[in-house]
């Protein structure tokens, strides 16, 4: 599972300094070429997890729902 983090990661790294050429070598604001970054590493881990996430979220809807209904 790490390796495919690692590689997702390193992908959507190459895919942003692809996207953004030399964008990220200039002397100006670097801060929105990281939060781009984490964002495409963040969406990445949203969808390699996708089911784990979905059953995550559906446990604890469904938990609420008894809370509230025994209440």
């Amino acid at each position: 599972m790490k390796k495919k983090i690692a590689a997702a990661a390193e992908r959507a790294h190459r895919a942003a300094a692809r996207a953004f050429g030399r964008l990220g070598e200039e002397n100006g604001e670097t801060n929105i070429i990281a939060i781009i970054l984490i964002i495409i590493v963040v969406i990445g881990l949203a969808v390699i997890f996708r089911e784990q996430l979905t059953g995550i979220v559906s446990g604890a809807l469904r938990n609420v729902g008894n809370e509230i209904s025994s209440f």
